[in-house]
Parts: C-alpha cells; sequence; structure tokens
C-alpha cells in the first residue's frame, strides 16, 4: 500500500509514541514487585485494557463471527503472540535488568524483516541487511556482558535472555499475524479483542490452576499500580501502534522499536538504580546506531515511492 509521505511521518511519529510509552513498562512491572504472580501481572493488566476497550473489542467480535478463515491466524495472535509471549516477557523482567529485557525484545527487528520480506514482499535493500548485522553485533555484546557481570543470586539471567528471545519471537508473529489481520479488521476493533481476550484466558487459566487466591494477596498501591501499566503501557501504546503499523511497513515498524530500551535504560538507572556497565552501554549505542540506518533508509524509501504515485 503506498501512501503519502504526510501519513508515512505520521505513522512513524504514532509508533515512536506507542515505544515510548512501552519503555516505562518494564519499569512499573519491577516496582509492583518480584513476589507479584506472573500471570496476574500480565493477564491483569491485559484484562484491565480490554475492559476499557470493550465497544471496539465487540465490534471486532462480530467481524470475527463471520469471518471462520480468521480464527486460525487469530488463535495464534492470542495463544502463542500475547499469552505466551506475554508471559515470558514478565518471567524475563524477574531476572533482567528492565532495560536489557526492553532491549533483547527489540532483537525481533531482524526476524521482522525477514519475515515481512516473505508475507509482504518488503524485500531489504544493502542497507537495511547492513544495519541488520550492526544491531546483531549489538545484541551478542549484550548478551555475553549482561551474563558474565550478573551478581546477584537471586536473578538467572540465563533464563531471562532466554524467556526474552522467546518473546521477541513470539512477538515478531504478532507484527506479522496483526498486520495480516488488520486488511479485514479495524486497528481499533483488533487492538481491543486482543487485550480483553488475551487477558481473560490468562486470569481464568491462572484461576483453575489454582491461582485465585494470589489476587488478594496485592495491595492497594499494586493494584493501582497494575491499572497504571493497563492504561499507559496496555491499551494507549498498542492502540497507537496498531494503527500506525496499519499505514507503515512492517520493516520500519521493527526498526522503530529499537527508541523504547533507551528511555527504560535511562529509567531503570535513576528510578530503580539499577547500574549499566560503561561497556554495556557502549554495545547499546551499537545496536542504535543499526536501527537507526534501517529506519532512516525505509522512510526515505516510504517517502520516495509516495512521490511516485
Amino acid at each position: 500500500m503506498k501512501i503519502d509521505s504526510r501519513t508515512v511521518l505520521q505513522a512513524y511519529l504514532l509508533m515512536g509514541a506507542s515505544w515510548l510509552l512501552w519503555s516505562l513498562d518494564p519499569i512499573l512491572i519491577r516496582i509492583i514487585g518480584d513476589d507479584v504472580a506472573r500471570p496476574i501481572m500480565s493477564g491483569g493488566a491485559l484484562t484491565i485494557a480490554g475492559v476499557l476497550m470493550i465497544y471496539p473489542a465487540l465490534c471486532g467480535y462480530k467481524v470475527l463471527l463471520r469471518r471462520k478463515d480468521l480464527w486460525g491466524g487469530f488463535f495464534y495472535y492470542i495463544i502463542f503472540a500475547t499469552v505466551i509471549a506475554d508471559l515470558l516477557y514478565v518471567i524475563a523482567i524477574r531476572n533482567l535488568n528492565p532495560g536489557l529485557t526492553s532491549l533483547i525484545l527489540r532483537s525481533q527487528i531482524v526476524m521482522a524483516i525477514f519475515s515481512a520480506w516473505m508475507c509482504f514482499g518488503e524485500k531489504p535493500n544493502r542497507v537495511t541487511l547492513f544495519g541488520m548485522v550492526i544491531v546483531i553485533i549489538g545484541y551478542i555484546a549484550n548478551a555475553w556482558i549482561s551474563i558474565a557481570k550478573s551478581s546477584e543470586p537471586s536473578r538467572n539471567p540465563t533464563l531471562g535472555w532466554l524467556c526474552a528471545l522467546g518473546a521477541a519471537i513470539l512477538w515478531t508473529g504478532a507484527t506479522i499475524m496483526g498486520k495480516k489481520l488488520m486488511e479485514n479488521l479495524k486497528s481499533s476493533h483488533l487492538c481491543g479483542m486482543r487485550m480483553l481476550t488475551a487477558g481473560l484466558i490468562t486470569i481464568v487459566g491462572y484461576c483453575c490452576l489454582g491461582g485465585a487466591g494470589e489476587f488478594a494477596k496485592l495491595s492497594g498501591q499494586q493494584w493501582a499500580i497494575l491499572a497504571i501499566k493497563a492504561v499507559v503501557c496496555s491499551g494507549l501504546p498498542f492502540a497507537l501502534y496498531m494503527y500506525g503499523l496499519h499505514l507503515a511497513p512492517v520493516t520500519a515498524a521493527a526498526a522503530m522499536e529499537q527508541a523504547a530500551p533507551l528511555c527504560t535504560l535511562f529509567v531503570a538507572t535513576f528510578i530503580l538504580k539499577e547500574t549499566v556497565p560503561l561497556l554495556q552501554w557502549l554495545a547499546i549505542a551499537v545496536v542504535f546506531v543499526g536501527a537507526t540506518i534501517i529506519l532512516v533508509n525505509q522512510y526515505r524509501k516510504s517517502t520516495s515511492d509516495s512521490k511516485e504515485m
């Protein structure tokens, strides 16, 4: 789909805003507390956001009921790319610095670019491939440094990296499948359906496994922070991102995600007092250089295409 340069810029700004909001999510998860059950952390925020978006969700369900050909994709989108991915994500936060977790999740930029090539014909050019190589080098350096430097006995950095990588792989599928589903569903409808369905599945599933009593253990402050997380770091950024993704190429969306980890690292450093070694900051800078190359190249390509219309 070719769009004018103004719309391209609007899509980029919306996705950038969504990732700035998402960058606060790992911080709020850590503030709520490591003692809170991960399914409650994940399912609670999704359910609250879903309830707030109940009207567009119901509109989306009406379309889905009439389109049985969308059921398989929606099932993957909810179960694997949302429920399981989000659980892996909150487990990763438990074992890694929030900013590093956010950075690992953004490794899906590489997977998303190749997936977009296969699914949407968004073939990467040499500049994009060069940027990807730089990003991969930065991620390898970050993995080695964070695992080698870990000294907290209560955290398992290896588990954290594996969970974060698993979430990144599944969320890559969410980007691709979300783009395909929005060929038949409005972005607001799909966003509401995702939040509400995934949240209820997580909460009901956890209660069926005997975790209902865990909800009573949350303090009023924890519930308040969970509600803030649901609105500021789930519902609103998802809505902005889905609309931007509807207008922009997947490659650009994946590159835009690299804005989140840097903000998260700064907040984690100054609010949570979690230290990141200088060598790791340098490795992170390498990732951003690669991502910037990809993003600038994709923006020029998009605006060049729009001028040819």
